[in-house]
């Protein structure tokens, strides 16, 4: 199990001027802790897709077998409770009726940008990791026949690779925010403020560590930070994070009784001192029943045998 898990998820604080000359010391100092709760998020969504602690289980000396059983009720713990919350699209409804077309047309560009699969998206994310992130963009791209002017695109961001920074004053605004990518060669950062964008190209893993950093500053022209952090609550924890070791145990449980079951299913019924008949004897070995001559003048009695140290029987 990850080193954060059950704890929630570290958040980033630095209250440093951002400007060209240190916006890579900031990032750099940020990628530090953002690497440790990467390590939790993986972990996390593993679960959920059902990579558990259980299927690590080595098998006990005393038995080959080992069945590793799943009970997933990570995935459907996070899957009913965005189901309830989401499971019906957010409606925008107007407070007053001179904004009534202006909010239709908000909610037609929704429709558009299909913003209930991307609520979705973000709602899971969250429920498994604790936080998610939700970027709005100005696009004139996506303008169509059926939507002429389609001013925003709506994207749920990879948590892996997106991280934001909060100032340590009250509140915790956000400072900065960052989401970035890799190729075999570079990694490529892209850094919001409300008024400033940063465009970072690094040489190698993108630790920003080296000298060979290309910086690129632009005006944000939306005059807003446009990654949101979505928070799954104030401690930054995943809806079964808390649960997690109820959630091994009970996986252990049910591994260890279909054990037993496989234990007694291969377990040898062992008779001794009588005699069998025929029939049985001739289907002693496919049923799994061993005869045996025990001490003279000993009472006849039988025992069953299976492949652990626990012992079933009577005399």
């Amino acid at each position: 199990m990850s080193g954060n898990i059950g704890k929630g998820r570290r958040r980033i604080f630095n209250d440093r001027e951002i400007n060209k000359d240190t916006i890579i010391q900031i990032l750099f100092d940020a990628l530090n802790i953002h690497r440790l709760n990467v390590d939790d998020m993986k972990y996390l969504i593993n679960y959920y897709k059902g990579q558990q602690d259980v299927l690590k289980r080595a098998a006990p000396s005393t038995s080959e077998i080992n069945n590793r059983v799943v009970l997933n009720y990570a995935h459907s713990s996070v899957r009913d409770i965005v189901g309830y919350t989401f499971g019906k699209p957010i409606q925008i409804i107007p407070r007053k009726a001179k904004y009534r077309k202006d909010i239709k047309q908000l909610a037609d560009i929704f429709e558009y940008e299909n913003s209930s699969t991307v609520d979705n998206e973000t709602a899971t994310f969250a429920a498994i990791c604790g936080l998610s992130y939700l970027c709005t963009l100005p696009s004139k791209e996506l303008s169509s026949d059926y939507m002429p002017d389609v001013p925003i695109t709506i994207n749920n961001l990879d948590v892996l690779s997106t991280f934001v920074i909060q100032s340590s004053k009250i509140g915790n605004p956000v400072r900065l925010s960052c989401t970035f990518w890799t190729d075999k060669k570079y990694t490529y950062f892209t850094a919001f403020t409300d008024t400033q964008i940063f465009y970072i190209k690094s040489q190698g893993n993108g630790t920003l560590s080296g000298t060979r950093n290309e910086v690129r500053e632009d005006v944000n022209l939306i005059g807003l930070n446009p990654i949101q952090m979505v928070q799954n609550n104030n401690f930054l924890m995943g809806d079964f994070e808390v649960a997690i070791s109820v959630l091994n145990a009970l996986n252990q449980i049910a591994s260890d009784s279909v054990n037993d079951v496989e234990n007694v299913i291969k377990s040898l019924l062992v008779i001794i001192n009588s005699e069998l008949d025929d029939n049985v004897t001739s289907q002693a070995k496919k049923n799994r029943i061993l005869e045996l001559l025990g001490a003279p003048r000993t009472k006849c009695w039988c025992k069953i045998l299976i492949s652990t140290n626990r012992q079933y029987g009577n005399k």
